[in-house]
């Protein structure tokens, strides 16, 4: 359920956390911080150490300073997604998929050509090396224009998910204050 305490899933990183649930990720009102920009997730990406995982990044997430309590403010945090991804990998048994969608890390080792992104400054953003360890269940996920819009569109049709978590996916909540 979307009120599952986060620590059920990821205790050695949530157990001192027992406010934080499933719901305050799905809708960035955790307070855990952006993985982008702390330290040691750029030495990750890099590639070294070269086997980092998703569990190496939330070491670091673990340690730094939350942004406020859960469900009190709205800020995205790719951190969110990425616990996410783990623990829909932890509950199903396999790392998490989009049908029809294609893995970043994938469709560059096959020589896909990807559109170019670019920094704040203006400056092309060039992909981490360590895409797997980083960019898991929130921007790693790559597909065509095509195979995007039949996603979304069997999403829309309730063939993905029942159509009330659809519509509790783009309702809005309210947060105090």
């Amino acid at each position: 359920a979307v009120s599952d305490p986060v620590a059920r899933h990821l205790p050695e990183w949530f157990a001192d956390e027992p406010q934080l649930q499933l719901v305050h990720l799905l809708r960035h009102t955790s307070g855990v911080p952006e993985f982008i920009g702390l330290g040691g997730v750029e030495a990750i990406e890099s590639g070294a150490p070269p086997n980092a995982t998703v569990g190496d990044v939330l070491d670091i997430v673990d340690r730094a300073a939350r942004r406020f309590a859960p469900g009190t403010w709205h800020s995205y945090s790719n951190s969110n997604y990425s616990a996410l991804a783990l623990i829909v990998q932890r509950i199903g048994g396999k790392p998490l998929a989009f049908p029809g969608l294609e893995d970043c890390a994938t469709s560059r080792a096959r020589g896909v050509r990807w559109s170019t992104g670019y920094t704040p400054e203006g400056r092309p953003w060039t992909p981490p090396a360590n895409l797997t360890a980083t960019y898991v269940g929130n921007g790693g996920v790559c597909s065509s224009g095509r195979s995007l819009a039949s996603w979304m569109r069997a999403l829309a049709a309730g063939q993905i998910l029942p159509a009330s978590r659809v519509q509790e996916m783009v309702s809005t909540a309210a947060l105090p204050g």
